[in-house]
Order: structure tokens, then C-alpha cells, then sequence
């Protein structure tokens, strides 16, 4: 077995057979992984979405949502929710009118307002202000002796 070394390459002789095996091909393998994992795994991710609060929500009497079909039936009212139970899964119509914390926002209907919890992940891309009508879905919680709903999934009508 005979060893050349130069520049980190390796000549293995056996059985007269030649490989040429580079040091190099580890690393190199190890950057290219990083380097599409930095450049692909950011264009999979919702991104772009949130709440925009440049515009002002209409007043809650202005609230129609027009007709629709019957999947409307599960929509519940501000002021239902805020006497349900905790875990309930709720179904609201309204606006978002104002960010009050990282994940903490205010919905309105025409009935009331009341807070949720809308995480970043969760916007799908959607851009949403004040005046936009959005139908959120999600379950009831208590904080700070409060009922207010994490939401799941939101829409925007």
C-alpha cells in the first residue's frame, strides 16, 4: 500500500487498483448541505403576512358581511363567546383592530370586542388592516381571568 500526499490527496495503491480520495469532499459536502438548507427552507415558510395597522376599522354598526351559504351556521358573536367555556371552538366574523401585544390582538364584531392570540405562522401570508372583514376560527381560553380565543385558522372575507 503506498501513500501520496500533497494538497490533502490521498493515492491508495491496492490490489492494483487506483482511487484518488480528496479530504476535501467532507466539507465540501457538509457546505453544500448548509447552503441549500439557508437558500430552500426560507421560501417553504408563510412569509410577508401580519397585521398592518395603517388603516382604521369601521365603526362596529358597519359590520355586514353579506349573504352567504350555510357555513355560516357555527358562527358565534363576540358577546357569546365571552360567557363560553374554555376549550370551546369558536367560529368569529369581525375585524382585528388593534395589536396589543407580540401575539395579543383585539377583534371586533358588532356585538363586542374581545383579544386573541394569533401567532406569526399562522397568517399564511395574508395581510390584513383594520377596514378587512376576516373570519377567525379557534378555541377559547382564560388569561388573566379573561376569555379570549387562540386562533387557528383566519380568513379574510
Amino acid at each position: 500500500m503506498t501513500y501520496f500526499n500533497k494538497n490533502a490527496y490521498f493515492l491508495i495503491k491496492e490490489r492494483n487498483a487506483h482511487r484518488l480520495i480528496t479530504l476535501r469532499k467532507y466539507p465540501l459536502i457538509l457546505f453544500t448541505g448548509l447552503l441549500l438548507s439557508t437558500s430552500i427552507i426560507p421560501a417553504f415558510a408563510a412569509t410577508g403576512g401580519g397585521f398592518e395597522a395603517s388603516e382604521t376599522p369601521p365603526p362596529a354598526h358597519k359590520q355586514d358581511s353579506g349573504i352567504k351559504g350555510s357555513e355560516d351556521a357555527g358562527e358565534s358573536t363576540v358577546s357569546e363567546v365571552i360567557s363560553s367555556d374554555k376549550n370551546t371552538w369558536v367560529t368569529l366574523e369581525g375585524n382585528i383592530i388593534e395589536k396589543t401585544g407580540d401575539a395579543h390582538y383585539t377583534f371586533r364584531d358588532k356585538t363586542g370586542s374581545m383579544g386573541i392570540i394569533l401567532k406569526d405562522d399562522q397568517w399564511n401570508g395574508q395581510k390584513v388592516t383594520p377596514k378587512d372583514l376576516v373570519t377567525i376560527s379557534g378555541r377559547l381560553e382564560k388569561e388573566h381571568a379573561k376569555n379570549i380565543v387562540r386562533v387557528e385558522q383566519i380568513r379574510i372575507q
